[in-house]
C-alpha cells in the first residue's frame, strides 16, 4: 500500500475567508429553515390554498336567503307532547336495555312535562334559584318567599309523574321483555331517590334557609345541564323570536360573561362558513364557532327584562369572509375597546353605517327570519360576548410583529447554533493536532524533516539556467 492512501485530507482553514463564508451561510440556512418551520405551523399561513376556490363557489352562487313557508308543527309544551303519562310510551321508539340510557330518557320526559306546567313567574322563580346557586356569594335568604309555593307545586308534578309511570310500567309491561321492564322499574326507583334525596333538598334550602352545601350545588348544576338540553330543543329556525327561546338565548349569555375571550377562542370548534351555518344549522346549534367577515352595519337595543342583569345588545351585520353578499347577524354584550360609536337604534331608530374588519367567537343560535328589502330574509345568528377588531377594511393592514416567543427562540437558536459550531472547531483542530496534521506553528522535528528535504529552484533561477545553456549550446 503507498503511503500517499495512508493521508488524511487535512481539515478545513477555519480562518480562510471561504470557509468562513460557507460556515455563515450554512448557519444562516439554518436559521432560515427554522423560521419557515415556526410560520408554516400558523393556521392563517395557509388560508390562500383554499380561500380563493371557497370564495369563488360561494360569491358565484345563487343562494336564496328568502324565508320559505314552512308548516309550523311544534309540539305543545316543551319538545314532547302533553299526553298522559306513560313510561312504555316514552320508550317505544328506543326500548333501551341499559338502566342509564332509561333513567336518561325518563327524566328528561319528566322535566319537560313539568316545565310545560309551570307559568311565566314559576319558571323565573326556577331559573333564579338555579342562578343564585351557581353563585358563590349568594344567600338562601335572597330567594323570594314565593319560592315556597312554586317548589310546592314542582313537587306534586314529581311526585305524580314517578306515580304514573311506575304504574304504567306495573299495568302495561308485560308487553316488553323482561330485560327492559327491569330497567324502566329499576330507572323509576333510581329516579326517585335522586329526587327525594339529592335534588329535593337542593330545591328546598332557600325555604329551609340553609345554606347549600357542594353537594346541593352538584346537584342543581346537574338540573341546570337537563334544562339547557331542553331548551336546545326548544329553538326553531326560519323563525322570529320565540318565547320558548328566551331560556336558552340568556344562558347562553351568562356562559359568554363568564369566560375570557381566550377561553372562548380555545373552546370554539374552529372558522366556520357562512354556507355551513345557513344549510347545516342543526349540526351547529350551541356550539361555539367562529367567523371572520367586514362589519357593515351596527345599533344599540334594549334587553328585555330578565334575571341575568343584561340590559342591552349591540347588534352587527356582518358580510362573511369569502362571500357571499348575505349577511351573518351577531348580538353582543358589548363593542371592542376603541371602536367606532355605535347608535342607539331603540332612541331615534338610527343605525351605524360601517367598513370595519371584524372576527367573532359566540354560540350559534338558530336561522333567523327579518324582514329584508325584498321581503323576509334568513341569516345565521350567532350570540358573542364581543368582537375582535381587526382593524378599517379600507386600509392595509400591518402585519403584527412576531411575539417574544418567537424572538426568544430566535435567539436561542442562533446560541445554539453558534456554541455547535465552536465545539465543532475544536474538535477538528484538536484531533489534527493529536494525528500530526495541523495547521499549527511547526515543532522541532518537523524543521529537521524540512532541511533534509531537497529544495527545487525557483522559476527565476530555472529561467537563468536555461538561458545559460542556450547561450553555451551557440557558441558551440
Amino acid at each position: 500500500m503507498s503511503s500517499g492512501s495512508n493521508q488524511r485530507t487535512p481539515p478545513p482553514n477555519y480562518f480562510s475567508r471561504r470557509v468562513q463564508l460557507r460556515l455563515l451561510v450554512a448557519v444562516a440556512s439554518l436559521l432560515l429553515v427554522l423560521s419557515l418551520m415556526i410560520e408554516a405551523r400558523k393556521a392563517d399561513n395557509w388560508q390562500w390554498m383554499w380561500s380563493g376556490s371557497q370564495q369563488a363557489a360561494s360569491e358565484s352562487e345563487e343562494f336564496d336567503t328568502r324565508l320559505q313557508p314552512v308548516e309550523s308543527n311544534d309540539p305543545p309544551g316543551t319538545v314532547y307532547a302533553n299526553s298522559s303519562s306513560d313510561a312504555v310510551s316514552i320508550l317505544q321508539e328506543a326500548l333501551p336495555t341499559k338502566q342509564t340510557d332509561a333513567l336518561r330518557r325518563l327524566e328528561s320526559d319528566a322535566w319537560a312535562k313539568l316545565l310545560a306546567g309551570l307559568d311565566r313567574d314559576d319558571r323565573q322563580a326556577l331559573d333564579r334559584v338555579l342562578l343564585s346557586a351557581r353563585d358563590v356569594d349568594a344567600q338562601p335568604s335572597d330567594i323570594e318567599p314565593a319560592w315556597a309555593d312554586v317548589l310546592d307545586g314542582i313537587t306534586q308534578a314529581y311526585d305524580s309523574y314517578l306515580d304514573d309511570a311506575n304504574a304504567a310500567v306495573m299495568l302495561k309491561g308485560e308487553t316488553l321483555p323482561d330485560s327492559q321492564r327491569e330497567s324502566l322499574l329499576n330507572a323509576l326507583r333510581e329516579m326517585e331517590v335522586g329526587w327525594t334525596g339529592g335534588l329535593l333538598p337542593a330545591l328546598q334550602a332557600p325555604v329551609d334557609l340553609r345554606p347549600w352545601t357542594e353537594l346541593d350545588r352538584d346537584h342543581l348544576g346537574a338540573l341546570q345541564s337537563q334544562l339547557d338540553k331542553l331548551a336546545l330543543k326548544e329553538i326553531r329556525d326560519d323563525s322570529f323570536w320565540r318565547p320558548a327561546e328566551r331560556h336558552a338565548w340568556f344562558r347562553w349569555f351568562e356562559i359568554l360573561r363568564q369566560r375570557s375571550p381566550e377561553q372562548l377562542q380555545r373552546e370554539s370548534i374552529g372558522q366556520v362558513s357562512f354556507l355551513s351555518l345557513f344549510k347545516q344549522s342543526d349540526e351547529y346549534r350551541g356550539k361555539l364557532v367562529s367567523i371572520r367577515g367586514t362589519a357593515r352595519l351596527a345599533y344599540r337595543v334594549q334587553a328585555p327584562p330578565n334575571i341575568h342583569g343584561i340590559t342591552g345588545y349591540v347588534v352587527f351585520w356582518i358580510k362573511p369572509a369569502g362571500g357571499p353578499n348575505s349577511p351573518i347577524v351577531v348580538y353582543a354584550l358589548e363593542s371592542p375597546e376603541g371602536f367606532p360609536e355605535i347608535k342607539d337604534k331603540d332612541l331615534d331608530r338610527t343605525t351605524t353605517p360601517l367598513n370595519e374588519e371584524v372576527a367573532v367567537t359566540g354560540y350559534f343560535f338558530k336561522r333567523w327570519a327579518y324582514p329584508g328589502q325584498n321581503g323576509l330574509q334568513t341569516a345565521p345568528l350567532i350570540l358573542a360576548r364581543s368582537l375582535t377588531w381587526t382593524g378599517d377594511s379600507s386600509q392595509v393592514r400591518e402585519r403584527p410583529l412576531p411575539g417574544w416567543i418567537v424572538v426568544v427562540g430566535s435567539l436561542t437558536a442562533i446560541l445554539l447554533v453558534s456554541v455547535a459550531a465552536a465545539v465543532l472547531v475544536y474538535r477538528v483542530d484538536k484531533a489534527s493536532i493529536s494525528d500530526g496534521t495541523s495547521l499549527g506553528t511547526p515543532d522541532r522535528e518537523q524543521l529537521e524533516a524540512l532541511k533534509k528535504q531537497t529544495v527545487l529552484a525557483s522559476p527565476e533561477e530555472t529561467l537563468r539556467r536555461l538561458a545559460a545553456a542556450e547561450r553555451d549550446n551557440a557558441r558551440d
